[in-house]
């Protein structure tokens, strides 16, 4: 009868008991080593879990229909809809209303996965990049019905979207606003006069307050340099960056046809993580900069700004995103009175330009949130 699991482990202790003091010492610190590092791989694996699973937080200040939640966010396309506080905050407005039928005006991932979550009775959307419809249908045609329509269009040309059923009971202009300037450039003041005839009972626009120029906040700093340096590659590789408007910009501009419902504005809690990923964007249109030596610095830039990021702490708190419930106007008599930014509210672009008036400068500055969706 062979030995027992039990007689193996006691002659195996007996032979570490005679072992010489030293090499039991040797022993012994080889084990602590391997437990040591053992924590630190799995510390160092839940910082980078904490990091890297860029949790954006949203935090709507009082008034503003009491909505706090934590969402996670990588690039904004590839978020579950179910646990974005922005379309929470669309649901909350919309309620009890049904939805009826949905036009997104400006389509991606996150907003046609939104749309496939509620109950519609049919949707149209719209993506302004043929190639971005075909990723789509291959993503999510299985989801359709016989009465939904995915298509590519330019809201800059007139008869687009003509004919009938043209009227939506709720059309999303979802970051739409800051996109235009990509796929219809200087038609952002035209965009919501445009969308008005398709609009039955409700639109919701969806923005990313501008970056400001300057600022005293560490991180910041880094935050606007990195979007600056990626606007600088977008534009040298020959294609036009995102350009957002701050709420108080769309306020301005929706009062002579919408009558606003309801505002919330939303803190955002930047990651290492999503940092990073505007660091990415960069680098992925460095191919397209003719000039190899210019290409050979910018990339050089760009590893030291990613550097920089990785010696700071994340997550910081440092822009803001909006949602505007509005409802159409049919006449001048019916318009409303001048709609009122929340309490709280401050748009950094606004404080920017008393600092550094337009005399100064003779082009507002080009800031862009080019992440925020793929249209």
């Amino acid at each position: 009868m062979g030995p027992t699991e039990k007689d193996v482990l006691v002659d195996w202790l007996n032979w570490l008991a005679h072992l010489p003091p030293k090499f039991k010492m040797v022993l012994a610190t080889v084990g602590a080593v391997i437990v040591v590092s053992l924590l630190l791989l799995f510390e160092l694996f839940r910082l980078k879990l904490k990091a890297d699973g860029n949790k954006r937080k949203a935090v709507v200040p009082n008034g503003s229909n009491g909505l706090t939640k934590e969402w996670t966010k990588g690039a904004l396309e590839k978020i579950s809809a179910h646990s974005c506080p922005i379309f929470d905050g669309i649901e909350r407005a919309q309620n009890p209303m049904p939805w009826g039928s949905v036009l997104d005006a400006g389509t991606g991932s996150h907003s046609l996965e939104w749309i496939l979550s509620i109950e519609t009775n049919r949707w149209v959307a719209i993506t302004g990049d043929r190639k971005r419809q075909t990723e789509l249908e291959r993503e999510y045609a299985s989801k359709f019905r016989e009465q939904d329509v995915l298509t590519t269009g330019n809201w800059r040309d007139p008869e687009f979207l003509k004919g009938q059923r043209k009227v939506f009971d709720v059309v999303l202009a979802d970051y739409l606003l800051g996109s235009v300037d990509a796929y219809a450039p200087f038609f952002q003041d035209r965009l919501f006069d445009r969308l008005h005839p398709h609009v039955g009972r409700r639109l919701y626009i969806t923005g990313a307050e501008p970056l400001p120029d300057h600022t005293q906040d560490p991180h910041g700093k880094i935050i606007v340099e990195i979007h600056k340096t990626r606007d600088a590659c977008i534009l040298l590789a020959g294609e036009r960056p995102y350009r957002e408007y701050p709420l108080d910009w769309v306020l301005r501009h929706v009062k002579h046809k919408f009558r606003v419902t309801h505002v919330s504005f939303f803190e955002t809690s930047h990651t290492r993580g999503f940092v990073e990923t505007q660091i990415s964007v960069a680098e992925s249109k460095l191919h397209k900069i003719k000039d190899q030596s210019l290409r050979k610095t910018m990339k050089g830039h760009l590893n030291e700004l990613r550097w920089r990021v990785r010696k700071m702490t994340w997550p910081a708190e440092f822009s803001h995103d909006y949602v505007v419930c509005l409802e159409p106007v049919e006449s001048l008599e019916e318009e409303a009175e001048e709609p009122k930014v929340p309490e709280g509210y401050r748009s950094e672009v606004q404080e920017q330009r008393q600092v550094y008036p337009r005399d100064e400068h003779s082009s507002d500055s080009e800031t862009s949130d080019e992440e925020k969706k793929d249209k």
